[in-house]
C-alpha cells in the first residue's frame, strides 16, 4: 500500500466510525424517549439511567394506599431502568460488537508502516 492508500483507508475508517457513533447516539436517545410504563406513575431516565423526572398522577394519591403507591413507583422505576439498559445494550451490541467495527477491516492498521 502506498502512503496515500493508507491515508485513504484510515479516512474511510474515520467516516464509517463517525457514522456508527452518530447512529449509536441516536439509538440511545430513542431508548431514553421510550413510552411510559404506566399511566399513574411515569419515570423519565437520562441516557445514564439516572432518574431525571418522576410524575405521579394526583388520582394515584387518593386511589392507592401509601404501600401500594410505593410498590407501583418501585415497579415503574425498575421496569423503566430495565428497558433502558436493554435498549442501550442492544445499541452497544449493534454498533460496537466484535466484528462490527470498521477499524477491524482496515488492513492498513494491521501492517507495519
Amino acid at each position: 500500500m502506498t502512503d496515500d492508500e493508507y491515508v485513504a483507508a484510515i479516512e474511510q475508517g474515520l467516516r464509517v466510525t463517525r457514522a456508527r457513533i452518530a447512529q449509536f447516539h441516536a439509538a440511545l436517545q430513542q431508548a431514553v424517549e421510550l413510552d411510559p410504563i404506566g399511566d399513574l406513575v411515569r419515570a423519565t431516565l437520562d441516557a445514564d439511567g439516572y432518574l431525571s423526572d418522576l410524575s405521579i398522577d394526583p388520582t394515584a394519591l387518593t386511589g392507592h394506599t401509601h404501600t401500594e403507591l410505593e410498590e407501583l413507583i418501585t415497579e415503574v422505576l425498575r421496569a423503566s431502568n430495565l428497558r433502558l439498559r436493554e435498549a442501550a445494550q442492544e445499541a452497544i451490541d449493534r454498533y460496537f460488537a466484535k466484528g462490527s467495527s470498521s477499524w477491524q477491516d482496515l488492513k492498513a492498521l494491521g501492517e507495519d508502516w
